[in-house]
């Protein structure tokens, strides 16, 4: 008998189903009519965040040999944000068009709701008294990460991104995921462009 692990599964079935499938579910939500009942902030019924776990694709997809594709993942990802300045954003959060545009300061108040959040996850991460990961050497590796990308080393905003926002979207137009250039200050409204502490 053979056995067939998770990356030789994955390749059998194929990015086809997968893509079929995503397309359909949001051809069948679109269908859904928006709740219009008070036009108003009541009328959210839901955010949707749609996040990536925390792995590179050669792992997923087998494109490159190892369980990572490198023996020390850690040692390469270090390196080439040394080197370029450049981390992956890990999560996007998409606010509905008409929704911004009846609520113009909603998105300022998810920005702010969404900086405090990740204020104290970070000072959780570091915090070695208590710490609120079951993860070994949890509140070492956040130091870690501190030391070589700052205290925020998940920044939010245009400029404390600019080369990650920069380079990712240079790959986006190169892979014809966009049909032309775009700047990072194309993907926020006005209201998160900017943001000041008194």
């Amino acid at each position: 008998m053979s056995h067939t692990d998770r990356r030789s599964f994955l390749q059998m079935m194929g990015m086809g189903a997968m893509m079929t499938t995503l397309k359909a579910n949001i051809a069948k939500a679109q269908e859904i009519p928006a709740n219009n009942t008070t036009r108003s902030i009541q009328d959210v019924e839901h955010v949707v965040i749609l996040m990536q776990e925390n792995r590179p694709f050669d792992h997923h997809f087998g494109t490159l040999r190892g369980v990572r594709g490198f023996s020390d993942p850690r040692a390469v990802e270090e390196d080439y944000y040394a080197r370029t300045g450049v981390f992956p954003v890990m999560h996007v959060v998409a606010l509905r068009a008409d929704v911004h545009e009846r609520h113009p300061w909603i998105a300022m108040n998810l920005l702010g709701a969404l900086e405090e959040a990740k204020r104290r996850s970070i000072e959780r991460a570091l915090d070695a008294n208590a710490p609120r990961f079951p993860v070994p050497w949890a509140p070492a590796n956040a130091e870690r990460a501190a030391a070589l990308m700052g205290a925020d080393f998940w920044p939010y905003g245009i400029e404390r991104n600019r080369t990650t926002l920069e380079t990712f979207l240079r790959w986006a137009l190169e892979q014809g995921v966009c049909a032309s250039a775009l700047s990072p200050e194309d993907l926020f409204v006005p209201q998160v462009r900017e943001s000041f502490r008194v």
